[in-house]
């Protein structure tokens, strides 16, 4: 629903005041909370099986390779039978595994090896989630409404991640079962709550290329794009700068200054504050130049500015306000670069662009932190916060030089999938 223009001023449109969102973000908010509650538990109940610290990290290893290599893949699904079926297959298919997960638990035949496979198999499961999980959006909303709605959908993941904690501590204490349990219930409430979400699946096609055809036809699009390349590009860049950097970085420094865990938890929760801050700003409309490549431009020029500082030599309170200042910037920029990505795509596309943004936040990740861990083994920790804002600074530098970044916004329309100016 629009809100209608008055005094000749556009106002925003409210994503909450739309039935078909709310209902969505309910049950994805739910399907949040019981990820916080399986991944939390993961290490625990490897370590109450006798994992080794290495099996543990190879376990979460595990849990996030499938997700690397399948993403991609994720991406034609979504498109070929559109973002809405897609995603209530992965919930229903993520219900059973963790039905059987519990069963197992509850029965005391649950081992390591049983451990691994599960892992292996949710994520694969769950790697099909995340680029249909982009095309919800933009079927749901107009395309102003974008930036508040993403704002909105990681305000619900800051959320989750907050009362996800205590929440999977307390199930853990009556048997990791229960955890399982839990989780394959909020993805049947997610269920519920897609089937009655109103988005039209794509239209039939009286002939289907080959699934690698379909895939490469999406990196050419996405290739071709003389906006969505940049977009896609600064948003790679950004990432690897930030990601690896902070989430490796900052526990490495909490131990090398002698911080310590209670510093690392005030590190941690400035960064969670600020971009709890970000996160409702965006959406409940309350930051001016929402949705436009300029802002993106200016949170991501204040997150390398911020990313450098932390890398200097400072005590711990004036680090706490700057990670503060981070997750702010950090959140306006991701929500941003999402928003604008699901704005300028054409709908029959939007799967597997969606899957390549979701590839380069998510995908990445284990190849970032693994190339992090080993340079700050090698160089220390700040020098490698240093190097992270560094690339940041440079690829800020690079997209204030581009015209396409800059005046791009959600509002500027649809790129036509011919354009091909370089």
């Amino acid at each position: 629903m629009f809100v209608p223009e008055r005094a000749g001023v556009k106002l925003r449109a409210v994503p909450l005041r739309q039935p078909a969102f709310r209902t969505f973000l309910a049950g994805h908010f739910v399907s949040l909370l019981g990820d916080q509650l399986y991944f939390l538990a993961l290490p625990w109940t490897a370590l109450r099986l006798g994992a080794s610290p290495g099996e543990v990290g190879a376990l979460l290893a595990a849990a996030a390779v499938p997700r690397a290599v399948l993403m991609l893949g994720g991406g034609v699904l979504a498109d070929r039978f559109g973002g809405r079926r897609v995603m209530l297959g992965s919930d229903l298919l993520r219900a059973v595994v963790m039905t059987v997960a519990a069963v197992t638990a509850f029965g005391g035949v649950l081992g390591l090896p049983g451990l691994f496979a599960l892992v292996l198999v949710f994520g694969a499961v769950e790697a099909v989630f995340q680029p249909a999980l982009t095309t919800m959006l933009p079927n749901l909303l107009p395309p102003e409404s974008l930036p508040a709605g993403n704002g909105l959908r990681t305000l619900a993941l800051r959320f989750a991640q907050f009362v996800g904690p205590p929440a999977s501590g307390a199930l853990i204490g009556f048997g990791v079962g229960w955890v399982f349990a839990v989780n394959a219930a909020t993805f049947l409430v997610s269920v519920l709550a897609l089937r009655v979400v109103p988005v039209a699946p794509p239209a039939p096609a009286k002939e289907r290329p080959r699934f690698t055809a379909e895939l490469t036809a999406g990196l050419r699009y996405a290739r071709d794009n003389r906006t969505l390349a940049r977009l896609l590009l600064f948003t790679v860049l950004v990432n690897l700068g930030s990601a690896g950097p902070i989430n490796v970085g900052l526990p490495l420094l909490a131990h090398a200054t002698g911080w310590e865990v209670g510093g690392l938890a005030l590190m941690m929760g400035a960064l969670g504050a600020g971009a709890t801050v970000g996160a409702a700003l965006l959406g409940f409309g309350l930051l001016p130049g929402a949705g436009t490549g300029f802002l993106l431009i200016v949170m991501s020029a204040g997150q390398a500015a911020l990313s450098v500082v932390v890398g200097l030599t400072l005590p711990l309170p004036v680090v706490v306000a700057t990670l503060a200042g981070l997750g702010f910037f950090l959140t306006v920029a991701g929500s941003s670069a999402m928003s604008l990505v699901q704005a300028i795509t054409e709908r029959p596309m939007l799967g597997r662009v969606g899957s390549l943004m979701s590839f380069a936040v998510v995908g990445l990740l284990p190849v970032t932190y693994a190339v992090c861990g080993s340079a700050a083994g090698w160089i220390g920790v700040r020098p490698v916060l240093l190097a992270g804002g560094a690339i940041q600074v440079v690829t800020v530098v690079w997209g204030l030089f581009s015209a396409p970044l800059r005046q791009v916004s959600v509002t500027s329309g649809t790129a036509p999938s011919g354009d091909k100016t370089r």
